[in-house]
């Protein structure tokens, strides 16, 4: 009988894996068409590409960064390949008084939002922790831009959300489900805005809200500032994936109201080994952050 048990056990985990993997999306353009969405972190990277995927599909945007010229250039793009309006603001997602103008002129521009995708980041020195002054600086910094901030925009956005039955994606890591070295300030961030968003989900579904809360979880994605980093930490082991198809990962999952998006795919079987085999993945972990691999 208990062997019974665990082979139906050990099936559904692979059954739920693999779903993950391959299951469809359940995507439709109608979906994203017209939708009033707003964009942070939108003028490189995974934001920029974000930009594009919902433009494509006609929605309605307005994005932000701290890099008004780069922002112009994504609004041109925006509008030639489909999107039905583009609004842009250079802004420091840092500063509390900046993220009270964001939502408030986006807001209003737009006459509401139904999209709000969270996406800015800051990553930090790759260093070891010694809890210097210099540490306690970065952790507060990266603090209040990776988790700080997502809150207080989710907070900020909740009327106009609840008033569309609309959607916040927020852009996570790996680095919010697993722990790593040398990252710890960018690590603590993102496991903060794990549970955050983990929880306010289970809290608005409590209120019967209207609202959706999509978590998304990155791998390594191919984005100019992640590749510089890897390159000066010599992380050889690391696998990189493009930055379009992340866009469209979050798009999809956002406009479907998905709990959870991992992207590559296969981080669900390294998260589920890791929560069965913590101390091994650990190890392996560790092959790609070893101190004798990093610039002195």
């Amino acid at each position: 009988m208990t062997k019974l048990i665990i082979t139906a056990v050990v099936a559904s985990l692979i059954a739920f894996v693999t779903y993950q993997i391959y299951g469809p999306s359940g995507f439709a353009p109608d979906l994203v068409r017209s939708k009033r969405v707003l964009i942070t972190g939108a003028s490189t990277g995974i934001g920029e590409q974000l930009a594009y995927q919902y433009a494509k599909h006609g929605a309605r945007l307005f994005i932000t960064s701290l890099q008004g010229d780069l922002l112009e250039k994504v609004r041109e793009r925006c509008l030639s390949i489909g999107a039905e309006e583009v609004y842009f603001l250079p802004l420091n997602m840092a500063r509390e008084e900046e993220r009270e103008r964001l939502i408030k002129e986006a807001s209003s521009i737009l006459g509401g939002l139904d999209h709000v995708v969270l996406n800015h980041a800051a990553f930090g020195t790759y260093d070891t922790w010694e809890g210097t002054a210099e540490n306690m600086t970065s952790l507060t910094d990266i603090m209040t831009i990776n988790f700080i901030a997502y809150a207080h925009l989710a907070s900020l956005a909740m009327p106009h959300l609840t008033l569309s039955n609309g959607n916040i994606g927020a852009v996570s890591s790996v680095a919010g489900k697993m722990p790593n070295g040398y990252v710890l300030p960018y690590v603590s961030s993102k496991h903060a805005l794990q549970g955050f968003f983990e929880s306010l989900r289970i809290e608005l579904r409590l209120k019967r809200s209207p609202v959706s809360v999509t978590t998304i979880v990155f791998g390594g994605i191919a984005t100019e500032a992640a590749l510089k980093i890897a390159e000066s930490a010599h992380m050889d082991l690391m696998l990189f994936n493009p930055p379009d198809e992340a866009a469209r990962m979050i798009m999809e999952g956002v406009s479907t109201r998905t709990r959870e998006v991992t992207y590559p795919k296969y981080m669900n079987i390294i998260l589920f080994l890791h929560t069965m085999f913590p101390e091994t993945v650990e190890t392996l972990l560790q092959w790609n952050v070893l101190p004798d691999r990093r610039v002195q």
